[in-house]
């Protein structure tokens, strides 16, 4: 879930137990009335309904608090991770950059079973052209931002529909091969490792890019 889809689904929680705490309150005096005069018999169902109103309401205050929680801890994460980066590269994936960009690669790793080896797809590799003052050190911070960026969005960024960054479980590296830098982006979930190709292959046409082990 976004940090949005948190803070929705925190504020509906809370407007639920809202309401359960309306019905204990509107219930239990009958009950205790009932009780108090002995118009009726003091059996446990006549005082159980209003118990239960009020233990739903405790339920929906801690599902609205552990909601918020999250929304909480996605947007510290982003913060931390995107401090001190650019606007510019905050808001732009460092894939909408297409005129630096050398080549794009899927990225495999090899299965071996006994005798037989099979390659299975893990991502994409995508290889910058030398750019003045893009350090690995501050692609990578570019790129972990994008991640926690995409994370509190909960990974619906229609503008971005290249940018292999988006999908859930991605993580990515940034790697030096000679005077190029490569971002190994790749997932453990074969469709994520999947839509990360498919995206790759928006930036650019698929050509040979450095292989970093």
């Amino acid at each position: 879930m976004s940090e949005a889809e948190h803070e929705r689904t925190a504020a509906a929680e809370e407007a639920a137990a809202a309401r359960s705490t309306a019905a204990y309150r509107a219930v239990l005096p009958r009950a205790v009335e009932r009780c108090r005069t002995r118009t009726w018999v003091c059996w446990r169902y006549l005082v159980e309904p209003a118990e239960v109103y009020l233990e739903q309401a405790e339920r929906h205050l801690e599902l609205a608090a552990k909601h918020r929680a999250a929304a909480q801890a996605l947007a510290q994460a982003e913060a931390r991770a995107c401090a001190g980066i650019p606007e510019l590269d905050r808001d732009m994936s460092p894939f909408a950059h297409r005129a630096d960009i050398e080549s794009v690669a899927p990225l495999f790793t090899l299965k071996v079973e006994g005798t037989v080896a099979t390659q299975i797809l893990q991502g994409a590799q995508i290889a910058f052209r030398p750019v003045p003052g893009l350090t690995p050190e501050r692609l990578q911070r570019i790129v972990s931002c994008h991640l926690e960026r995409n994370a509190v969005l909960g990974h619906d960024v229609p503008e971005m529909d290249y940018c292999p960054l988006v999908p859930r479980d991605v993580s990515a590296a940034v790697i030096s091969a000679g005077e190029r830098l490569v971002v190994q982006v790749q997932s453990q979930e074969p469709g994520s490792a999947q839509e990360i190709w498919a995206r790759a292959q928006r930036i650019g046409a698929p050509r040979a890019a450095p292989v970093v082990r």
